[in-house]
């Protein structure tokens, strides 16, 4: 063994492990993070002064410089020589993470036969090991993972429009199931009188997520709840649960069961279906597939579900096959803000955000000629799917009870 000199230092013993970068008999390249967030990988040298003991050296590093490690941008060598400050650390570690013989000293003074060959790039197998793992445990929040690949797709790169697109779709879906899984579940979360608008809004804000990262690969975008989970019974959070949900509907239209189909019809006043249907409509027009993954440190819980767009035209066909067996016939209350009394077209608001719109098909079309722009109605509606799955809104009636 060749010497190291350098100053001593106390040992690593408290770094929270995220995985091993690479492995082969063995880990190679090791990633930890310090109670600061900061990184630090672990190289593997050689045996130890002491028997039972592996010499590593650690090199204090950046998450961007991790991630064009992985993506295989700079070698493995190069990595090592872009150590904070210039400085890295020896040590030496036993089976049972015992740390002893630590040393700092500067990277470009180390015997270079301590460094990896020159040209070796990430290659070797990952264990326990995502860039999706790390956020996770860097953040202490679950973090959701879309792998996007696609014709028009390339390595690190995706045009604007679909980077809105896939995310203001996938915003529309969360948003319509989070509000009312929400109140469905409350009573799991807290105690009744525990129940008031601050308890909703902290559980508004852990479904709903915020862009954190992107990266290469084809191209891949990375999600956080906006704020930290809380724990429930068992082993899961919220967020958990919410996202598996919200998962479990995107994979429901590839499998023909009906049964799937009526939990979230069943389960929500909103149309969820319908969006999922749109969803489905866009990744086929887009010609993208998304892997979505889900990791949560905090909890070791994990769900992904991959849609594809050979499973977009199964999702397509499913959905409009069980959206097309039937009517479904409502009520709602609310305004008229626009209405054509020749076409019976019109435009019925349920509050600002929320309108119906469709057609009065009765071949009298005089009835219409009653309606007001300020007064409130109660009005019969009728949801029917076309051969396309587009749904079409049927005004049957309609009766005033108040003035705006």
């Amino acid at each position: 063994m060749k010497p190291i000199e350098g100053a001593p230092l106390p040992d690593f013993s408290s770094l929270l492990k995220v995985g091993d970068m690479e492995w082969f008999e063995g880990p190679l390249l090791s990633h930890y993070i310090s109670s600061d967030k900061e990184d630090f990988v672990f190289y593997w040298a050689d045996l130890g002064q002491n028997s039972g003991f592996e010499r590593w050296i650690v090199i204090p590093t950046t998450e961007y410089l991790i991630d064009i490690y992985l993506d295989k941008r700079i070698t493995l060598r190069d990595f090592m020589l872009k150590a904070l400050g210039g400085i890295a650390y020896s040590v030496e570690i036993d089976k049972f993470s015992n740390y002893v013989n630590s040393f700092a000293f500067y990277i470009h003074a180390i015997d270079p036969d301590y460094l990896p060959e020159a040209g070796l790039y990430h290659d070797f197998e990952s264990r326990n090991y995502s860039r999706t793992m790390y956020l996770s445990k860097k953040n202490e929040i679950g973090i959701l993972e879309l792998n996007i690949t696609g014709d028009n797709i390339k390595r690190g790169v995706i045009s604007l429009s679909q980077f809105n697109g896939i995310l203001g779709k996938i915003e529309t879906l969360i948003n319509k199931i989070a509000s009312e899984y929400i109140e469905n579940n409350l009573n799991i979360y807290y105690n009744e009188n525990e129940i008031n608008p601050a308890t909703r809004n902290t559980l508004f804000n852990k479904s709903h997520f915020e862009v954190l990262a992107t990266a290469p690969g084809s191209f891949k975008i990375y999600l956080k709840p906006i704020s930290k989970q809380i724990q429930i019974s068992g082993n899961h959070e919220f967020t958990d649960e919410f996202t598996s949900e919200f998962l479990n509907l995107l994979s429901s239209g590839i499998y023909n069961d009906i049964n799937i189909f009526k939990h979230y019809d069943n389960s929500y006043k909103v149309d969820i279906l319908s969006n999922y249907l749109n969803f489905a409509k866009y990744l086929t027009s887009s010609k993208v597939n998304i892997d979505f993954s889900w990791f949560n440190s905090n909890t070791k819980f994990r769900e992904s579900k991959q849609i594809t767009m050979e499973n977009c035209n199964k999702i397509i066909q499913n959905v409009i096959a069980y959206k097309t067996r039937d009517s479904r016939k409502f009520t709602a209350s609310g305004y008229f803000t626009s209405l054509n009394v020749k076409t019976g077209q019109f435009t019925f608001n349920l509050d600002d955000e929320n309108a119906y719109k469709g057609r009065y098909v009765e071949n009298d079309k005089s009835p219409l000629k009653q309606i007001q722009f300020d007064k409130n109605y109660s009005a019969s509606l009728e949801s029917i799917y076309d051969k396309n799955g587009d749904e079409k809104i049927i005004l049957r009636g309609f009766d005033i009870y108040d003035s705006k």
